[in-house]
């Protein structure tokens, strides 16, 4: 993913003024998507359910 979508602009100004909160912050979104997507599908959330009792 490029730092222009990430940040939601196609401008050049604004992806070069922001381009130094993204910096190694791509992994760490990556990672936290693909949580959120383990935690979507409904046979996985199910069990963790069932794991925790509930």
């Amino acid at each position: 993913m490029g730092n222009a979508s990430a940040v939601g602009h196609t401008f050049g100004y604004m992806t070069d003024r922001y381009a130094h909160l993204l910096e190694r912050h791509e992994a760490v979104f990556a990672r936290g998507m693909d949580d959120y997507l383990a935690r979507a599908d409904s046979r996985s959330r199910i069990e963790l359910l069932k794991e925790d009792g509930i």
